[in-house]
């Protein structure tokens, strides 16, 4: 479908934002990056956006509120 192979996954949007947001704003973008790679990538990465539902955001959000 025309549709499926338009769907952008949430690594690809990830690396679009740090791209334009992060690179050219933050004084060390590699630290940010780490953290968006570890916290939202490695568990829904391979998902596409329009996929996302608040489940996956809460699974997201508990990761990292297990690692403060």
């Amino acid at each position: 479908m025309e549709a499926e192979r338009n769907a952008i996954s949430v690594s690809q949007l990830a690396a679009e934002y740090y791209t334009r947001q992060i690179e050219t704003t933050y004084k060390h973008p590699e630290l940010f990056r780490s953290s968006l790679q570890k916290n939202i990538v490695a568990l829904i990465g391979k998902m596409n956006v329009e996929d996302v539902r608040p489940r996956h955001v809460d699974s997201v959000l508990q990761d990292v509120q297990e690692v403060w």
